[in-house]
């Protein structure tokens, strides 16, 4: 009865200025039927408030390009505000309103862009291993980033000695702290339980993540005996997904370009990923084995400006560079 209801007024809306509504002939038996029930008012005002916005912003825009501009600035306004109603309402006012007369590519971009909307939380992806050469020693990465790991997460010694025996990887879990004081993602420290299981959590996550992180170490290339191998699960997710590629961006953890494993010593199935790992500009975190505040402080930039700012101009594109 209540969506039956909202769709008729929703029609209403969009054949009419909000301040003629109450000429339209189907209006008057529609108020009078539901106006006692606890829901009609409150959801006839919402819509009628994002009837004015359309009429106050989109429909004064002279072409067609930047009414699609300020219908997606109008969702977006309402995504962040955590208005779902007012989302709702919105989407489909747009789509009753304006959508027939946009041309194929601004349909695709309008139905892309209502995607991303759908999991604006999902900002990213941080993809990483756990994975040791040595499992009965402390993972050589720790050693390698100790200072800058202890400086992000802010490790008193004790507390420093204590995790570095466990199977955690520890650099992940400092860049996920400095990405999550901007975006919201997913990172999934552990891969326990049914592999099944995790496996189609992983798989969900990557398909509906705007961009993906992946921390890159020679010892994910080299395939389990008898499991998959996530980090290149994912890759394959995402491709899967169509995250275009400058959404897919990777930190190496290596010391430079050069250590990275070469192409020729990988198994078949994992050529194509190293090969795009190898012909990206990635960002390389200098080891820290001692204490140097000044190369912490070059690699908090580095994250902050190559991956927090990028997913950030890039969603801002999102909104800005709509086609003709």
């Amino acid at each position: 009865m209540r969506e039956v209801a909202i769709e008729q007024l929703l029609e209403i809306y969009a054949n009419a200025q909000h301040d003629e509504v109450h000429h339209n002939a189907a209006y008057p038996t529609l108020y009078d039927k539901y106006k006692s029930t606890s829901w009609f008012p409150s959801d006839q005002l919402k819509i009628e408030e994002i009837k004015i916005w359309i009429e106050d912003r989109v429909a004064i825009q002279q072409s067609v390009k930047n009414q699609l501009r300020e219908c997606l600035k109008l969702l977006k306004k309402r995504k962040v505000s955590h208005d779902d109603k007012g989302y709702d309402f919105a989407l489909r006012l747009i789509q009753k309103i304006y959508y027939e007369d946009w041309s194929v590519e601004q349909k695709a971009h309008f139905d892309n862009v209502c995607c991303i909307l759908d999991n604006w939380s999902k900002q990213f992806f941080l993809s990483f291993t756990s994975r040791k050469l040595n499992p009965n020693e402390i993972n050589q990465l720790h050693k390698n980033h100790e200072y800058f790991i202890r400086d992000v997460l802010g490790y008193r010694r004790s507390d420093w000695l204590r995790d570095i025996k466990s199977d955690k990887n520890l650099l992940a879990k400092a860049i996920n702290a400095l990405l999550s004081q901007k975006l919201t993602g997913f990172y999934y420290p552990y891969h326990e339980g049914d592999n099944s299981v995790v496996e189609q959590k992983l798989k969900d996550e990557c398909m509906c993540t705007f961009a993906f992180i992946q921390l890159v170490q020679n010892v994910m290339f080299r395939p389990y005996a008898n499991r998959k191998n996530y980090c290149h699960c994912e890759y394959c997710y995402v491709k899967e997904a169509e995250i275009p590629n400058e959404r897919r961006l990777y930190v190496l953890a290596e010391e430079c370009q050069e250590d990275l494993m070469k192409i020729e010593d990988v198994h078949t199935e994992y050529e194509e990923w190293l090969t795009e790992i190898r012909s990206k500009t990635k960002v390389e975190l200098d080891f820290t084995r001692t204490h140097r505040a000044r190369i912490i402080e070059e690699q908090r930039v580095k994250i902050e400006n190559n991956i927090i700012k990028k997913i950030e101009r890039e969603r801002n594109k999102l909104f800005e560079n709509v086609p003709d």
